[in-house]
């Protein structure tokens, strides 16, 4: 059984207020680091050490890597690099 991620998204910006919207999906992971919210959507890191990207517009997995053991923390983004702590502190970094 996945792990079940509501999503909430900027759907219209009229004065400084936000309107979100709630979109449910269901993974398949086990996913315990995140959500981080980036441009593309959230990055969410799983038990099993994938790493995700999932579009807030309508749920799909748009980017999926593997790394060593688990991922605890959520994972940060940084002058368009991306990192991972994940195992016993493997640091990861992705462009």
């Amino acid at each position: 059984m996945g792990a079940l991620l509501t999503l909430a998204h900027d759907v219209a910006m009229t004065l400084g207020f936000f309107a979100f919207t709630r979109l449910q999906v269901d993974l398949n992971v086990v996913a315990v680091a995140g959500p981080t919210p980036v441009t593309a959507g959230v990055l969410v890191g799983s038990v099993a050490g994938e790493l995700l990207l999932v579009s807030t517009a309508d749920g799909q997995v748009r980017w999926r890597a593997q790394v060593d053991g688990p991922i605890d923390e959520p994972p940060l983004v940084r002058d368009r690099e991306l990192f991972v702590v994940a195992g016993r502190g493997d640091i990861h970094a992705f462009r």
